[in-house]
Order: structure tokens, then sequence, then C-alpha cells
């Protein structure tokens, strides 16, 4: 019974997904116990019933919000990402820019700041590389920095500085 309602699900019915932002600090977050948290506020991305967007990194640049993520398309083979600039007051979306597109998958746009520099190391594993790209502000484009591992098919890599080390 499981599996026929798997396979019916996976063939009839399509996931939507949406990004939201819950307005409060990390140490209400952080609190022990059950944390009682405002409801989101939906981000109006893409009115197409096709469409969705995932994996949002989200950083604040000189008073202005930017998420990257993952956009998908039924109707395409692959996800591409999507640079998003917000409203500071409202969380409207000002700006939407393709970030990166390839002939392959991409998703989970990790983010990371080094020297005052945003970065970005999406999952690419159908590529088969680990890359690393910095991300402009102005344009709210990738542009490839380096692979930083070849020849693997890591899923949602990321990449963090700890004890002088990049792990």
């Amino acid at each position: 019974k499981n599996k026929l309602i798997f396979h019916f699900r996976d063939l009839f019915i399509s996931e939507k997904w949406n990004i939201g932002i819950v307005k409060t600090d990390l140490k209400t977050l952080l609190k022990p116990g059950e944390v009682v948290l405002p409801e989101p506020e939906w981000l109006n991305i893409s009115c197409q019933q096709s469409v969705y967007h995932a994996d949002p990194f989200g950083f604040v640049h000189n008073n202005t919000t930017y998420i990257l993520c993952e956009e998908y398309d039924y109707k395409n083979p692959h996800g591409i990402l999507v640079s998003l600039q917000l409203d500071s007051k409202t969380n409207l979306i000002k700006n939407k820019t393709v970030a990166l597109e390839k002939e392959h998958h991409l998703a989970f746009p990790f983010i990371l700041k080094h020297d005052e520099q945003f970065y970005c190391i999406p999952e690419s594993s159908e590529g088969g590389n680990v890359e690393m790209y910095s991300y402009d502000i102005a344009s709210g484009k990738l542009c490839f920095e380096c692979t930083l591992v070849s020849n693997l098919q890591a899923v949602d890599p990321s990449l963090f500085f700890y004890n002088g080390y990049w792990w």
C-alpha cells in the first residue's frame, strides 16, 4: 500500500516549495525548550505554477538583504541559482537575477564571507566538481573563482574556517 501511495505521488503530485522569512533574533532561536516563532513572511517570487524556490542562503550587506536560492521549473531538466534583492522594510523583491546557470542541476548555494567578499559554493554534484564562485553585489551574478575538489559528486558542500584551517 505504501509503495503504491509513494509512486502515485511521484507520478501525479509535484512539490511546491517557497521561501519564508521569520523575523526573530538568534538568541530567541537558541532558547532551551520549545520556541514559539512568528508566522513566516512568505516571499512572492514566482506566479508560475511549475516553478518553485528552495535552499535559500541569505546575507545583509549595506542594509540590503540578499538571498541566493535554487529555482526549479518542472518544465526544465535542472535547477538554476537566482539572486534576490529584498526591500529592507517590506521584504518585497526589488530585483531577481539569474546568478548562475549550467547544463546540469544547481542547488544549495552555500554562502560564506571572507575578507569582505561573499563567496558561494553551490551543489553541482551532476557536474562532478566542487567549485567556488565570488558573488558580485552589483550584478547579482556568481563569477567562477576556482575548483576546490575535482571529480567529486558532492551533495550540499559547505566550508568553514576553524583554528587556522578551512574545513
